[in-house]
């Protein structure tokens, strides 16, 4: 099941988002894509487990575990003006989320 959010850069080069998701049920498979670099995680979200990639850091955190090795893909980014990012799981498991994505728009 996809689903997407626009996104806006003010700034003149790439940037990477922050995204925070709460599972609110169990969730397999989850990926975040920009439409060029998709970043997947092929292991499980529990319901109630956090699941952090951050593109700034370069790193993927699953309730403060750092899970970065488990991960396959590149980190997604807003180009400059606007984008739009894209969630995908397993088609066997629950999309519901509770989340926030966080950017710092950036020049070069």
């Amino acid at each position: 099941i996809d689903d997407t959010i626009a996104l806006s850069n003010a700034g003149n080069v790439a940037t990477h988002p922050v995204i925070s998701l709460d599972a609110l049920a169990t969730v397999v498979a989850p990926q975040l894509s920009d439409g060029t670099r998709t970043l997947l995680y092929e292991g499980i979200v529990e319901t109630g487990m956090t699941w952090v990639v951050d593109g700034e850091a370069g790193q993927v955190w699953l309730d403060g575990v750092d899970i970065t090795p488990y991960t396959l893909g590149d980190f997604p980014e807003v180009a400059p003006g606007s984008g739009v990012l894209t969630y995908s799981n397993d088609p066997e498991s629950s999309p519901l989320w509770d989340g926030e994505v966080a950017l710092r728009d950036r020049w070069w």
